[in-house]
């Protein structure tokens, strides 16, 4: 069944769903990395700045991880446009017990990899808005993230710039954490095209399409509508 973005948030507890999804902020994704010397650095924490894609040396302690592509998307749901994200990596170094503790979040213990997403918009005054993770799912060597915002904008999203921090946790407690900036006129010199979500793969609008009717499932349960 095909599914908006507007129908998700469009019933009648639009502004209760809308609070709840804004807390759902801290999500587990994996990040591109062009590592030389630290840009920045305390007790705990490395910070590194990802300057070209694709990139393949991002380092969770000896398990190499790549980022092969960040693409950009905008749907035109009802009078709205909402943002979306994909990041795309390559994960064929890493079994599947290293994924499951690279992403999982369970009572016992949190993940290796912690991200925070935002995009900015100057048309529609967007200014650091958080990116939610809608999908997380692998495909062969790839784990694919899939990224929306269930703020609707009134003008169409082609200027959306992203920025973020990618967090590795290592074993030994320590943390990388890997800047990323995309279509940024300040800061970095990734650049990414907007496309319409229509472009996106069979896959990744299955995969969409699935993350839609889980957050409506989620919320119908919550509000029983």
């Amino acid at each position: 069944m095909y599914r908006s973005t507007e129908e998700v948030i469009g019933g009648k507890h639009y502004e209760k769903a809308t609070m709840i999804l804004a807390f759902a902020l801290a999500v587990p994704v994996i990040a591109p990395a062009a590592e030389s010397e630290p840009d920045l650095s305390s007790d705990d924490t490395i910070a590194y700045e990802i300057k070209r894609l694709p990139a393949d040396n991002l380092y969770w302690d000896d398990l190499q991880i790549g980022l092969k592509s960040v693409e950009l998307y905008q749907e035109k749901s009802g009078h709205k446009y909402f943002p979306y994200l994909v990041l795309k990596f390559d994960v064929s170094d890493l079994s599947d017990d290293d994924i499951y503790w690279l992403t999982t979040r369970d009572e016992s213990a949190l993940p290796a990899l912690n991200a925070y997403m935002f995009y900015s918009s100057e048309k529609d005054k967007a200014d650091y808005e958080n990116f939610e993770l809608l999908k997380q799912y692998t495909s062969g060597d790839e784990l694919v993230n899939i990224y929306t915002s269930f703020t609707g904008y009134r003008y169409p999203l082609d200027d959306l710039e992203l920025s973020g921090n990618i967090d590795l946790r290592q074993d030994d407690g320590k943390t990388k954490s890997y800047n990323l900036w995309v279509n940024n006129h300040m800061m970095g010199k990734l650049t990414a095209r907007v496309k319409d979500v229509s472009e996106m793969t069979e896959e990744e609008e299955s995969e969409r399409q699935d993350g839609l009717n889980n957050k409506m499932e989620d919320l119908k349960s919550i509000y029983g509508y």
